[in-house]
């Protein structure tokens, strides 16, 4: 339901346990070869449980969503962070949900990642891009209408994630593709 990348070796994802599918938060420091369990950190993370989808579990505990169901989120810090809704349009919040943007309409959007300055949106297919494309939605939901570069790639539902390194790299898998950008989506390689 979320993954947080450290570095090469540490990294943190929000699943939900094979028991009773709560949501847990595991762990690992050695690249995938042991993790271990961390029930009593989940409640500090942000996630989407798919079973609650209106509901966004914050670091200070669940609010409701700000649309009838979250296709997925990305959080900035503990504060700031932006859903992406079914309805393909992204809302922000700078307050752990207590407040939230209004919402701001990315026609296509598939995948959303915070980045330094906001955050990007993956859009699938748009006007002149047989591929993705990215939009950019500042921390108080405004969209940067700038035209970006298409990735080129075939797209299908569900093929698409996006993220974001605090250095401002940014990766893309786009169904039959891979895309990597040091420079925030201005070039592809």
């Amino acid at each position: 339901m979320a993954i947080y990348v450290a570095d090469a070796a540490e990294m943190s994802m929000v699943t939900l346990d094979a028991v009773d599918c709560a949501p847990q938060l595991v762990t690992t420091f050695v690249a995938g070869d042991a993790w271990k369990a961390y029930p009593d950190r989940v409640t500090a993370e942000w996630y989407v449980d798919p079973a609650t989808s209106n509901t966004v579990h914050t670091p200070v505990g669940d609010v409701v969503a700000p649309c009838v169901s979250v296709a997925t989120l990305a959080a900035a810090d503990n504060s700031s962070a932006a859903v992406l809704c079914i309805d393909a349009s992204v809302v922000t919040t700078q307050d752990a949900g207590a407040t939230w943007s209004a919402p701001a309409a990315v026609p296509g959007a598939a995948a959303i990642a915070a980045t330094n300055e906001g955050f990007q949106v993956a859009v699938a297919n748009p006007a002149g891009c047989v591929g993705i494309s990215l939009v950019g939605v500042s921390q108080d939901g405004a969209v940067d209408a700038t035209p970006r570069p298409c990735v080129d790639a075939i797209v299908g539902t569900g093929e698409t994630a996006l993220s974001a390194s605090d250095d401002g790299m940014l990766w893309l898998w786009a169904g039959d593709r891979f895309a990597r950008s040091a420079d925030g989506g201005a070039t592809w390689g």
